[in-house]
C-alpha cells in the first residue's frame, strides 16, 4: 500500500511540473505578443520622457483613461502622447495664436468671453476620437494644432508603472487671469493688457 501511495504522489508532482512549464511558456508567448518597447524620439513628452528613453507599452488594455500615455501608429510615424479628453467629454478651447487651440478651465470661460480678445469655442469629443497632448507644450504637435486623433490608431498604452501623471500647467494667459483675480482687480481689457506681451495676441 505504501508503494502505491508513493507512486501516486510522484505521478501527481510530475504532472504538476509539466503543467507549470506549459503555463510559463504560454505566459511568455502571451507577454511577447501584447507587450512591446518604444524608443522616444524627440522632446514632446519631456520632462516625463526624454529623447532616446525606452518605454514599455501593452496592447492589452480594457479602456483608455484620462492621463494615460498612449502609443499611436500614424501613416508616416509612431507617436507618444497623453490622453487629455476622452470620447464624449465636453470642454472649452481658446485660440491663443495662429495655430494653437488651448483648453481652458471652465471657471475662466465667462471672463475670457467678456474680454473678447481671443476666439473661444466649446467642443465635444466624438465617440471614436480622442484629444491628445504632449507634456512639453512648446515642442509638441498634438490636438491643440491638428485636432482629434482616431482611437483606432492607438496601438498601446504605456505600462502603468512607467507612466508618470504630469500636473498640467495652465497657459500663461490663464495664469495672468488668475493673478488679477487674486489681486482683487476688475477683469477688463485695460487691466488685462497692461502687463501683456505682444506674443500673447
Amino acid at each position: 500500500m505504501q508503494n502505491t501511495s508513493n507512486k501516486k504522489q510522484y505521478f501527481r508532482l510530475d504532472v504538476l511540473i509539466i503543467l507549470l512549464v506549459l503555463l510559463a511558456v504560454s505566459f511568455h508567448d502571451w507577454k511577447s505578443q501584447t507587450s512591446f518597447r518604444v524608443v522616444v524620439d524627440g522632446d514632446s513628452m519631456s520632462p516625463t520622457y526624454q529623447s532616446n528613453d525606452i518605454i514599455t507599452a501593452t496592447s492589452m488594455y480594457s479602456r483608455i483613461i484620462k492621463d494615460d500615455v498612449v502609443i499611436l501608429r500614424l501613416p508616416k510615424s509612431v507617436i507618444i502622447k497623453r490622453a487629455i479628453y476622452l470620447p464624449g467629454e465636453i470642454f472649452w478651447v481658446m485660440k491663443f495664436d495662429q495655430v494653437h487651440w488651448e483648453p481652458i478651465p471652465e471657471n475662466t470661460v465667462n471672463d475670457f468671453i467678456a474680454l473678447n480678445l481671443w476666439e473661444i469655442k466649446k467642443i465635444k469629443v466624438p465617440k471614436d476620437k480622442i484629444w491628445l497632448e504632449g507634456d512639453n507644450r512648446d515642442e509638441s504637435y498634438d490636438s491643440r494644432i491638428c485636432g482629434f486623433f482616431d482611437m483606432k490608431n492607438i496601438i498601446g498604452v504605456v505600462s502603468p508603472w512607467q507612466s508618470t501623471k504630469l500636473k498640467k500647467q495652465n497657459h500663461a494667459i490663464v495664469q495672468r487671469l488668475y493673478e488679477l483675480k487674486k489681486q482683487g482687480k476688475v477683469i477688463n481689457r485695460e487691466n488685462f493688457i497692461s502687463n501683456a506681451t505682444a506674443a500673447d495676441f
